[in-house]
């Protein structure tokens, strides 16, 4: 058996922002624990890696740090943002309104 757990940040404020319906990641590092001491094989999905939010070598370092620390045995790391069909419009809305001024950053990255 794997048990996998995304976590985005370290930062329980920012993971709120970012997924405001999912426990904040202190819980799921916890739980993380609790299953890895328990014998049972986890790890970390650390995705979406969001530019300029989530992507700093600080909060990069952290997360393989607590995973470590709560027994993750792998993590797995996606470098990239899909923006398709109606995704692109609900995410720079909800970029403009927690991060203001980062909309425009994308774009002119071609996110």
């Amino acid at each position: 058996m794997i048990i996998k757990f995304t976590i985005t940040t370290v930062d329980d404020q920012l993971s709120q922002i970012i997924e405001p319906h999912a426990p904040v990641s202190s819980l799921r590092f916890q739980a993380l624990k609790k299953l890895s001491d328990a014998g049972i094989y986890t790890g970390i999905l650390i995705h979406p890696i969001l530019p300029f939010i989530t992507d700093t070598e600080e909060n990069i370092k952290a997360m393989v740090k607590r995973a470590h620390e709560n027994g993750a045995k792998f993590i797995h790391a996606y470098f990239g943002v899909t923006l398709r069909d109606r995704q692109r419009g609900y995410f720079y809305q909800n970029l403009e309104h927690n991060f203001p001024g980062l909309k425009d950053k994308y774009i002119s990255q071609r996110f």
